[in-house]
């Protein structure tokens, strides 16, 4: 009698066990984001800058939230700290699955941002750009973040390709 309980305690342990490894491995918000941020002049002469997310997540992903973050260091008594100034916030409802789309190329999007160098002028400082988002079938969250260091490395004159690349092209 004792047995039976054993087994069947360890055998729902054991399924436990499984069920949450395949809800946090499989069921998570996964997003990429370009490792190159897309400048091309727009229309009134000026410039603008544009970051690219993909929804890698069979699932959509719901709530998503963007931060670019530009830090700046300082000096201090006992060493530098790095100042946050938050350039810009934007929230976006939903971004579909790569499985299922409900409009072409649907899981993805760009944010454009215009002219950062106009306050990222410094050598020093850095560029981060932030991605909030929830998966809309668990409701597990998840942050996703890509540091941009060196302005003549990260940023490329032309656009992003559509698909599910983030390289960017030249446009012409």
């Amino acid at each position: 009698m004792i047995e039976n309980f054993l087994i069947g305690a360890a055998g729902s342990f054991t399924a436990s066990i499984v069920f949450i490894y395949f809800l946090f491995r499989y069921l998570r918000p996964r997003i990429l984001i370009s490792p190159n941020i897309a400048k091309r002049i727009n229309e009134r002469g000026i410039p603008a800058h544009t970051f690219k997310i993909i929804n890698e997540t069979p699932y959509p992903v719901v709530d998503i939230r963007i931060e670019i973050v530009l830090y700046t260091p300082r000096n201090i008594a006992n060493g530098q700290v790095n100042d946050a100034t938050i350039l810009a916030r934007h929230e976006r409802f939903l971004l579909d699955s790569s499985k299922k789309l409900t409009e072409p190329f649907g899981n993805q999007t760009y944010y454009t941002y215009n002219n950062p160098e106009e306050r990222w002028n410094d050598d020093r400082q850095h560029l981060v750009f932030r991605v909030m988002v929830r998966h809309s079938l668990t409701q597990f969250s998840r942050m996703f973040s890509h540091s941009y260091y060196r302005k003549g490395a990260c940023i490329k004159l032309g656009q992003f390709s559509n698909g599910p690349s983030l390289d960017v092209v030249t446009e012409g």
